[in-house]
């Protein structure tokens, strides 16, 4: 018996040795991956803008975010992130902001919900774009990976009826996060972010997403001020935030414009 357990601690000790080599290697990839500049755009969210209401945009109970990146050597990628509810919903979104999906050449996926995957997954069937979904529901994902050629790292969160996932892009500030919907809480979210910040060695800078919190939610909403602030991050409040709470953010920021379908923004 006391061999048996021997041999079981060798054996985890050599699988804890394999997992820390696994996530060391892919932090120094991702680090060796540097984007000049990040312009992204919402396609669709629950709030409107004033250019998105001028434009003819709809909002929807769901996301999808362009996201235009540059990378160092000058090469320029546009990505998609999550579509929303609708299609449909999504070309009118996209025509009415003059935002060419045409020549989208990947797509991710952030969750296993409707309001973020349907429409991507239609739009994939119609387009040459490389799609990168989660893993199947309730099969768990650990691991930071590297998304190559996008200067990118895919973040999981605790989430395994919808395998939710956070991206992060490395930009010359830091890191901009992007975040779904944050199903299982914005702390649950704040928590994952901060041990890939340990990961990859360097800060957020910006968070861009959904964070599942409302004005009652006074706890989250402290969580989510007090990791920006402490960091000197951009926030852009969207999704499963409330509109009282992207308010009260937005006050608290110092952002002139409550985000939603329409908003753009540089990162650098």
């Amino acid at each position: 018996m006391g061999l048996i357990k021997e041999r079981m601690g060798r054996r985890c000790a050599q699988f804890i040795r394999r997992f820390k080599a696994n996530h060391l290697q892919r932090a120094l990839k991702v680090r060796s991956r540097l984007l000049n500049t990040i312009e992204a755009t919402v396609l669709v969210d629950d709030n409107l803008t004033e250019e998105g209401a001028d434009s003819g945009a709809l909002p929807a109970h769901g996301l999808c975010l362009i996201l235009k990146l540059e990378q160092d050597t000058g090469n320029c990628t546009s990505l998609i992130i999550d579509g929303g509810p609708s299609l449909e919903l999504l070309l009118h979104n996209a025509s009415s902001l003059d935002v060419d999906l045409e020549g989208i050449e990947a797509g991710i996926v952030t969750m296993w919900s409707f309001h973020h995957v349907l429409a991507l997954l239609k739009l994939a069937e119609r387009s040459q774009m490389k799609l990168q979904l989660p893993p199947p529901p309730k099969q768990r994902a650990e691991a930071i990976v590297e998304l190559e050629n996008l200067g990118a790292a895919i973040v999981p969160l605790r989430s395994p009826a919808y395998n939710e996932r956070a991206l992060l892009f490395k930009v010359k500030k830091g890191l901009v996060a992007v975040v779904g919907c944050s199903a299982y809480g914005v702390d649950s979210t704040l928590q994952q972010l901060a041990l890939a910040e340990e990961r990859l060695g360097t800060k957020v800078d910006a968070l861009i997403g959904g964070f599942n919190i409302s004005t009652y939610d006074k706890y989250g909403l402290r969580l989510l001020m007090r990791f920006a602030e402490k960091r000197g991050a951009l926030l852009i409040p969207l999704h499963s935030t409330s509109l009282e709470a992207r308010e009260k953010l937005c006050r608290a920021f110092g952002i002139e414009e409550t985000p939603g379908v329409g908003t753009r923004a540089v990162l650098e």
